[in-house]
C-alpha cells in the first residue's frame, strides 16, 4: 500500500493551549490551601508573596472576582505601576464573567495606575470589543482594594509617580478603610531596597509552587530572589510543576553587516523580523500572531528611534513572494494590546504586534 504520512499542526496545539490558559478558573491545590488559611485566620487584610509564576496575580484576582459575583457589593479598587497592567486585570475579569454580567462587573471596577505624568483614576467599559478607560472620582469607600506589583509601589527610594500612587492609595484608606486590603508582591526581583508594606491585621500568604513558568526561567530568577531569612523565612527555591522549557536563543551580529547608506536601526529592525520568521512564522505556519508576540526594547528612546525602521521591515516582507506575503502587522503598545478583546484573527486581517519596553 502507499507510504503513510503522519503531519502535526503546531497552530491547532497553541491555539488549544491559548484557549486552556483563558479558561482556567480553578486555584491549585496549594493555592487553595493557602487561600483557606487566610479565611481561617479572619484577618481582612492579606499580603500574597511569591516568586514569579506562582500564581499571586491569579488569587488576588480569584478574590475581586468572588467579590463582583455577588450582587449589591460595593466597588473594588485595582493598584498598577502601570495602565497595560490595569487594562490587563479588566480583561482577564472580562473573560471570566458571564456574558451578561460583563457590564454590570465592570460598573463596580475603579483603576488607578500611573499615567504619562501623574497618577490617574479610572472606570473602564467596553465599546466595539475593546476597553476604554475614562478619568472618575474615586468612591467614597472601597469593598476592596488590591494592589499589585506592591513591591515596587512601597519602595523607600520609588520614583515621584510611583509615590505619588502610593500616597493616593494611603489617602484613600485613610479617609474610610476598605474592608480588605490585598498586596501582591514579587520575592523574585531582589534590590535591596526596603519596604513600606502596611502592616495593620494583615496575613501573610507565602505561594511556594511555581505553575506558570519554566524550571530554565525559576532557575534563572532565583538568584535575585529577595533573600528575607530575617524575618524568619528562608529563600528556597520554589518547587516547580511545569516543563523544563527551551533555551533562550541568541542573535548577535555585527555593526560592519551595515550597507552603504543604512543605520544600526535599520540593521537591528532586519535581525529582529529574521528571528520573527526564523523562529515564530516558520515553527506555526498558519499562525495569527495578533496579541501574541511581543517585541520588548529597553527604553522609550531605543522603542522610538527603531519604531519606523521596524515598520519599514515589516512591510517589506510582506510583499509578493515575501516570507510574510499577505499579512498585515501593526505595532501597538502593551496597553492597547490588553484593551483587545479579540484573542485571534485570520491570516490575512491585521495581526497586532506589541511594541513596548
Amino acid at each position: 500500500g502507499a507510504d503513510a504520512r503522519v503531519e502535526v499542526d503546531r497552530k491547532y496545539f497553541v491555539e488549544k493551549y491559548e484557549e486552556m490558559m483563558y479558561m482556567l478558573e480553578e486555584l491549585t491545590q496549594h493555592q487553595a490551601e493557602k487561600l483557606q488559611e487566610y479565611e481561617n485566620s479572619k484577618r481582612p487584610n492579606l499580603h500574597i508573596r511569591a516568586p514569579a509564576g506562582a500564581g499571586k496575580t491569579f488569587v488576588g484576582l480569584h478574590l475581586m472576582l468572588k467579590k463582583m459575583q455577588k450582587s449589591g457589593g460595593g466597588k473594588l479598587l485595582f493598584v498598577a505601576s502601570n495602565e497595560a497592567m490595569a487594562i490587563f486585570i479588566s480583561k482577564w475579569i472580562c473573560t471570566r464573567s458571564q456574558a451578561r454580567d460583563i457590564d454590570r462587573v465592570l460598573e463596580r471596577l475603579h483603576l488607578l495606575f500611573v499615567g504619562s505624568s501623574d497618577c490617574r483614576m479610572c472606570s473602564v467599559k467596553i465599546e466595539d470589543s475593546v476597553l476604554v478607560t475614562s478619568p472618575t472620582d474615586a468612591a467614597d469607600a472601597y469593598e476592596m482594594i488590591v494592589v499589585d506589583e506592591a513591591h515596587h509601589i512601597y519602595r523607600t527610594d520609588a520614583s515621584a509617580p510611583v509615590k505619588a500612587l502610593r500616597e493616593r492609595v494611603e489617602a484613600l484608606m485613610s479617609m474610610k478603610l476598605p474592608k480588605s486590603l490585598v498586596l501582591m508582591s514579587d520575592v523574585s526581583q531582589s534590590d535591596g531596597q526596603a519596604r513600606l508594606y502596611p502592616e495593620d491585621d494583615m496575613h501573610e500568604m507565602r505561594l511556594e509552587e511555581v505553575i506558570r513558568s519554566t524550571k530554565r526561567i525559576v532557575a534563572g530568577a532565583s538568584a535575585f530572589q529577595i533573600n528575607d531569612a530575617m524575618d524568619g523565612h528562608a529563600s528556597n527555591p520554589p518547587k516547580c510543576n511545569v516543563p523544563d522549557g527551551s533555551h533562550l536563543p541568541t542573535f548577535i551580529f555585527d555593526r560592519r553587516e551595515l550597507e552603504s547608506g543604512s543605520t544600526l536601526e535599520a540593521l537591528y529592525a532586519s535581525k529582529v523580523v529574521d528571528a520573527m520568521v526564523g523562529k515564530v512564522v516558520s515553527v506555526f505556519p498558519g499562525l495569527s500572531l495578533h496579541n501574541r508576540l511581543a517585541i520588548i526594547v529597553p527604553d522609550s528612546g531605543f522603542r522610538d528611534r527603531l519604531q519606523s525602521a521596524l515598520e519599514l521591515e515589516l512591510h517589506n516582507r510582506t510583499q509578493p513572494l515575501g516570507p510574510l506575503s499577505g499579512r498585515r502587522f501593526k505595532l501597538v503598545t502593551a496597553g492597547e494590546a490588553c484593551a483587545c478583546l479579540k484573542t485571534g484573527s485570520a491570516i490575512g486581517e491585521e495581526e497586532w504586534i506589541v511594541y513596548d519596553t
